[in-house]
């Protein structure tokens, strides 16, 4: 499946689907999902960081410069020349831009990619009155048959599923347009069944839930 548009970080994800489900799941368990706009974005924020890290680095061994020898001086200070009003200005403006961490969401032209603020787990599916909810910070037991047991008691909705996460990330999209790995089991990811239309997403309760809603409850 290919993406025609690079991505947007926002705090409003939105996806569709005409197939009347939304698939919950894990990257990594999709064959040919094309993350490559993800994976464009990450290089560049990584660059982004490499380059203040050694900004900062060339900044205090400068200072350190200071009180060594003069042949010292003369042999690296041209190598630490940095502007220190420059890196406050640069790291300032890095420090203001979107990332791929909560309560950011990653929007492609045909899903939507995020990560949350607990890593890899398993996480409970809720359909409430009015959304579908992922619940990241919920505790969870493992049977003495490794099947995952919910307190439903404490849920604040009917539990759907679960979505494992075991590459600190996860996807909605409709599986009308993707393909699941045939090795993944079915307990590890969620298939919802949902109206056709579009569907927004974002983080609510101290990013602890994605809340999914449809788009005509607004109107």
């Amino acid at each position: 499946m290919e993406t025609k548009q690079p991505i947007q970080l926002t705090l409003e994800g939105k996806v569709s689907t005409r197939s009347g489900k939304l698939l919950i799941i894990d990257p990594c368990y999709l064959d040919k999902l094309n993350l490559s706009p993800i994976e464009k974005f990450e290089d560049e924020y990584a660059k982004k960081q490499d380059r203040l890290m050694i900004m900062e680095m060339k900044i205090k061994f400068a200072h350190l410069l200071k009180i060594a020898d003069v042949g010292t001086i003369k042999k690296y200070g041209k190598r630490l020349d940095v502007n220190r009003e420059e890196f406050e200005q640069e790291r300032k403006k890095f420090r203001k831009e979107p990332s791929l961490n909560p309560p950011y969401i990653a929007q492609t032209d045909n899903y939507v990619y995020f990560r949350n603020t607990i890593g890899d787990g398993n996480y409970p599916i809720v359909q409430t009155k009015e959304r579908i909810h992922i619940i990241f910070n919920y505790p969870l037991k493992h049977s003495k048959e490794g099947k995952i047991e919910t307190d439903e008691s404490r849920l604040n909705g009917r539990l759907l599923g679960h979505s494992a996460v075991d590459s600190g990330t996860q996807v909605i999209i409709d599986p009308f347009n993707v393909a699941i790995k045939k090795s993944i089991r079915p307990d590890l990811y969620c298939i919802v069944n949902a109206s056709n239309g579009a569907y927004k997403c974002e983080f609510i309760q101290e990013k602890d839930i994605l809340s999914i809603r449809h788009c005509a409850q607004e109107d």
